[in-house]
């Protein structure tokens, strides 16, 4: 009876094994989820204003009709870049809404007439979206996830689960990038997104695969990180245009004067259709240089050292004829020199001059402009240590692209170190740029900027 049983048990285990390893062979081979063509440039439609007040405040006038408008109006007057653009012509109250996990009630209000009125959840920013717990409870957390904290650590310091931070750091790259950015258009100064920025694609991998991210930064922020597949051109363009889109759809008026590249050709075909023609397009000069440096490390380094002292006279001139000269007289040293300067030095210069001359002179014409991309290859280092951190990125394609434009929110609003804030007089980059400060509370202050997910130039 025993041998019988062990047979049998031996018997089922090979008939298993065998079945699977049939399945396997013949099963296809996993495809990476991707999202509908053109889906991840539909903006988020969260009708939610984000007030400036605390839990207490908020709890203590929501059921009085005449204090809950008050409190509104005193936001409105001065915070008007919170609310939807049509608030100003008035606005009536809806409903209630009960939030069982917060134990507390959420006011609607209906602003616009007609088929142009629209319903908003009116919140503190004290709480998190979908009321999911209290900015206290969970700003320590996501502020490590700027150091790459893994999810699992932060739920063995602050209790909870690895996918409750997993999902509120995702639900954060729902809202507009550059929209958080904008602040008050309607002040004197205007929007505060820079006309001037750089533009970069870093290289991933998703799902094994290699992917890009189309990174763009300026004022010290990041403006627009897009996961995508290819690096050909019609991929840029739908990469880039989320950054385009959402200034569209914050600040219509905000044009972009100048934008640095690195010379990829896919690159410098896809932003005249972005941005326009009109648009100055600079060729970073830096990269030429690293160019020649990486392939004349030891046994070309004397002739390195001669062309880079040149390369850097060139860049010194002060006008654009003066580059122009020293350019040439450049050139015409090199072909003098002729075979004591090798071809990996000569071919990279004459493609330059061929390809990248007139936008390395495109500088002259917009002198505000980034002449090199520093601004973007800073705020790139911490994307690599984060994709670096994550072993890539695996799962939905939505969900990677939405933890990658939350990094992008992190890395704006999260605290600098205390000698960069005193040095800078701001405490995160949005502050910086913005030159505004709605809450001590860095996570409040991204929550208050991102009111109405920072559609707030027209209504969507």
């Amino acid at each position: 009876m025993v041998v019988y049983s062990v047979t049998l048990t031996l018997v089922k285990k090979l008939r298993s094994h065998y079945v699977f390893q049939i399945m396997t062979e013949d099963a296809p081979k996993r495809q990476p989820q991707r999202p509908k063509d053109g889906a991840f440039r539909e903006p988020v439609i969260a009708r939610e204003i984000v007030i400036p007040v605390d839990l207490d405040t908020y709890k203590a006038v929501i059921n009085e009709n005449n204090a809950f408008r008050t409190l509104l109006n005193q936001c409105y007057a001065e915070h008007p870049e919170c609310f939807p653009p049509s608030f100003d012509r008035g606005f009536r109250f809806k409903d209630f809404k009960e939030s069982k996990k917060m134990d507390m009630r959420i006011r609607r209000i209906c602003v616009g007439f007609g088929t142009q009125q629209f319903y908003y959840r009116v919140v503190p920013s004290a709480v998190m979206p979908y009321m999911t717990g209290c900015v206290k409870d969970v700003e320590k957390a996501l502020f490590l996830r700027k150091f790459n904290v893994p999810y699992w650590g932060l739920a063995h310091v602050f209790g909870k689960d690895s996918c409750y931070y997993w999902r509120i750091e995702k639900r954060m790259g729902m809202t507009s990038i550059a929209g958080a950015l904008t602040g008050d258009t309607s002040s004197e100064s205007g929007c505060s997104l820079p006309e001037d920025i750089a533009c970069d694609e870093k290289h991933a991998k998703y799902m094994g695969e290699k992917a890009y991210v189309a990174v763009s930064a300026g004022g010290g922020c990041v403006l627009g990180a897009e996961l995508i597949e290819g690096a050909d051109k019609e991929s840029l363009v739908n990469g880039y245009g989320v950054l385009k889109d959402e200034i569209a759809r914050a600040a219509p008026e905000h044009k972009i004067k100048s934008v640095n590249t690195d010379g990829y050709t896919s690159t410098m075909a896809a932003m005249p259709e972005v941005w326009g023609k009109s648009v100055v397009m600079i060729t970073c000069i830096l990269h030429l240089y690293i160019a020649i440096r990486d392939g004349c490390k030891r046994k070309y380094r004397e002739q390195f050292e001669v062309i880079a002292t040149e390369l850097w006279h060139c860049y010194a001139a002060q006008t654009k004829r003066g580059f122009a000269q020293r350019w040439n007289v450049m050139m015409k040293a090199c072909w003098k020199l002729g075979d004591w300067l090798p071809e990996r030095i000569t071919g990279k210069l004459a493609r330059a001059t061929e390809n990248k001359l007139a936008s390395y002179k495109a500088w002259y014409d917009r002198a505000q402009g980034h002449r090199v991309s520093t601004e973007v290859d800073r705020v790139m280092g911490s994307l690599d240590r984060k994709l670096f951190a994550m072993r890539h990125l695996r799962g939905h394609f939505v969900n990677s692209r939405l933890l990658i434009r939350a990094w992008a929110h992190i890395h704006n609003f999260a605290p600098w170190n205390p000698h960069t804030a005193k040095a800078k007089k701001a405490k995160c980059p949005a502050e910086y740029l913005m030159q505004k400060r709605y809450s001590e509370n860095w996570l409040e202050n991204f929550r208050i900027a991102s009111s109405c997910a920072s559609n707030r130039g027209k209504i969507v």
